[in-house]
């Protein structure tokens, strides 16, 4: 709890309905002066607060203001960010004129507010205008999207965001309180459960006081415990001081308003409290507990018992060691975290709603993204089936399951179309008298059953011919001849420098049992694993959901054969490039990679420290910069290498890959991509240094 947010106005430009400070052009006062500003943040500093959210109202309607409570933050160490709604990005030049002013300050992160009641005065243009400036200057924008029960419509509100790099979604849900108390006909989501995260955050209002979280305790009046107090009476400092130490917001923050509803129900004079039948958000019921004094009274005392405080305390000690170790991030929520959790509903597996529900309940999970990635990994008709989970139809927006069950119908359609692609394939070989071997994905699909549709979708269907004469044949007759797409003829499994042992790994393959596709045959799951890994890599370690899948349905195939997979793993040039994506997915992603196999790996430093940087890139996104990829992906075969003397011999080639290469990567990206270079060459030596002293 090192947070605080400042409110510079309660006035706005606009006058959204479900303003929870009920903000709008004549709305409160001009808000606190530029020197009461800056002491503020100073005494915030003093007493150990390291990170301010500028917001309001509408903070850039000062912006002046705005710019030197950032300077002073950053003169003091502390980090910044804001929340505001977007109205001075009007137009490119004023958008990016602004930004580079507001990042000069120092601010560090950025909120950006917008929904249907945004909507209602202003279009999405300001938004992609402060996003494209926001590419170009390399920095994050997270929009914050709020939801209501009924919230069809996000999906076309969010649509002109689509593809912009950098731009994140965060989904928050409105909340019965200031403007949207009174919101006619619609219905807000009526979720209560969870510890509250905005109550870490206290908030120094427009007119000199610190409530409990900056918004819903707007409007409480003294004596609620979520109104802490006024600068007429004590000092900032103090002020903090109450807000960390108070057992009700404590348990607020550990457990929520439903801990503070259990913990009263336990109070033998309370076990009638009124509790209403249900409730339409969290804040509706934290506001009916706290605004009843003898709830509050008689809370104070059982919270302060031993057995609470104890309690208590080792609750936040998990909530902190979660934080410490990323799992209770942003980052982790919308990669790792998500990630297993999405395989896992994929796979058919029950899922823990507690454990499931600490990353599907985040509001800053990105779902309009997890979708996108979700879909882009063929996994979409894997999830139509539990799109009716309990978890996700509490947690997901509706634009979720859209997206989802469109794409699932455009991969059953695409996938029609292989089957009779392949079939004419098959006939193709058997006149050639060649064989043809399903790699990729498509080796995966269980075909001795012929249910390819529990298999993950593929935009090809790859097709391995090492006769290249038959592979010519094929490709003609198959692709431009009858016109069928979703087919990839090649003639190597990889292309150099992996080194992949195609007559190794094909003498292990099987037929498919269908007299359709007599001619084709599919890799053991073994060897399909190996390929699986080694793809990654080929992708410049970019580990994604489709990796992850791949290698669990490998391992769910059959026992995986150990000893071959560690003989074609140390025949290969580059062997640590399927040892480290093998032990990233196991450690970080719970692919289920036998702890055996895993010992095989070698264990030197190099390793480990790959590891790191494995894991700085599993499930993340691509890289907007090209160049920066491009540099990486050269190197990595390098560095995934066995020894030193391998090391030697393959850099000549390398050198030489990126004499070729450079002119057309440059080309690509332009000059701009120098400094993205050179961050990341920062980020990957930092983790790289960081762990040398490993093993």
């Amino acid at each position: 709890m090192s947070g605080l947010a400042i409110m510079l106005s309660r006035r706005c430009n606009m006058e959204c309905a479900h303003c929870s400070v009920e903000s709008g052009p004549k709305a409160g006062t001009e808000g606190p002066s530029l020197s009461d500003l800056l002491e503020a943040v100073r005494a915030a500093a003093e007493v150990g607060v390291d990170s301010v959210n500028v917001t309001g109202g509408e903070p850039m309607l000062r912006e002046r203001e705005a710019l030197e409570v950032l300077r002073e933050c950053r003169r003091l160490g502390v980090a910044t960010r804001m929340t505001t709604n977007g109205f001075w990005g009007r137009t490119p030049e004023r958008a990016r004129r602004t930004l580079t002013a507001l990042i000069d300050a120092g601010i560090g992160g950025m909120t950006v507010s917008y929904d249907r009641f945004h909507a209602a005065f202003q279009g999405p243009d300001p938004i992609v205008n402060i996003a494209g400036a926001a590419a170009a200057l390399d920095f994050k924008l997270e929009v914050n999207v709020t939801r209501l029960a009924d919230d069809e419509e996000i999906e076309e509100l969010v649509a002109p965001f689509a593809g912009l790099p950098g731009v994140r979604l965060r989904f928050y849900d409105v909340q019965p309180v200031g403007a949207a108390r009174h919101l006619a006909g619609v219905q807000l989501r009526s979720e209560v459960e969870g510890f509250c995260n905005a109550c870490g955050v206290p908030a120094l209002t427009d007119d000199g006081r610190v409530t409990a979280c900056n918004g819903p305790s707007y409007f409480l009046p003294p004596g609620n415990p979520l109104a802490i107090g006024s600068l007429a009476e004590a000092p900032l400092g103090e002020l903090i001081a109450r807000h960390r130490e108070d057992p009700i917001l404590e348990a607020i923050r550990t457990e929520g308003p439903a801990g503070l509803r259990d913990a009263l129900k336990e109070i033998p004079e309370f076990e009638s409290f009124e509790f209403r039948d249900g409730y339409s958000g969290m804040c509706e019921l934290c506001h009916h507990i706290t605004s009843s004094p003898g709830a509050v009274a008689a809370l104070r005392v059982e919270l302060s018992s031993p057995d609470r405080v104890a309690h208590r305390v080792a609750r936040q000690k998990i909530i902190e060691a979660e934080r410490k170790s990323g799992r209770l991030t942003r980052t982790h929520a919308n990669t790792k975290g998500s990630a297993r959790t999405f395989l896992a509903l994929a796979g058919g597996e029950a899922l823990d709603p507690e454990v499931a529900g600490r990353v599907l309940g985040r509001a800053d999970l990105d779902w309009r993204a997890r979708a996108e990635s979700l879909i882009a990994a063929g996994l979409a008709r894997l999830l139509v089936e539990r799109l009716d989970d309990p978890l996700l139809t509490r947690w997901a927006p509706a634009l979720f399951g859209s997206l989802i069950r469109r794409a699932a119908a455009e991969d059953e359609e695409r996938e029609r179309g292989q089957r009779e692609a392949l079939q004419e394939l098959a006939a193709i070989l058997r006149e050639e008298r060649a064989t043809g071997t399903i790699v990729g994905g498509a080796a995966l699909w269980p075909w001795a059953t012929g249910d390819s549709g529990r298999g993950r979708a593929v935009e090809e269907i790859e097709i391995l011919v090492p006769d290249p004469d038959a592979a010519r044949a094929a490709r003609a007759r198959v692709v431009d001849g009858t016109g069928y797409g979703g087919i990839a003829i090649r003639t190597r499994i990889s292309e150099a420098p992996w080194g992949l042992p195609d007559d190794v790994i094909l003498s292990g393959a099987r037929p498919i049992p269908n007299p359709a596709l007599e001619g084709l045959q599919v890799l053991a799951p073994a060897d399909a694993l190996v390929c699986t890994l080694v793809a990654a890599s080929a992708e410049g370690l970019r580990i994604g959901l489709e990796t992850a899948w791949d290698a669990g349905a490998a391992l769910r195939a059959e026992e995986v054969d150990i000893e071959r997979i560690a003989d074609v793993v140390d025949s290969l040039a580059a062997p640590l490039a399927f040892w480290v994506p093998a032990r990233a997915l196991a450690a970080r992603a719970g692919v289920p990679i036998p702890k055996e196999l895993l010992r095989r790996a070698p264990g030197n430093p190099r390793r480990r420290r790959l590891e790191h940087l494995a894991a700085r890139r599993l499930f993340q996104a691509r890289s907007a910069n090209g160049i920066a990829e491009w540099s990486f992906r050269w190197a990595w075969p390098l560095l995934a290498t066995g020894s030193a003397s391998q090391f030697g011999r393959r850099l000549p080639s390398a050198i030489a890959r990126v004499a070729r290469d450079l002119p057309s990567a440059w080309n690509e990206v332009g000059a701009e991509g120098v400094a993205g270079v050179v961050r990341e060459a920062r980020r990957i030596r930092q983790v790289w240094t960081s762990t040398s002293k490993l093993g």
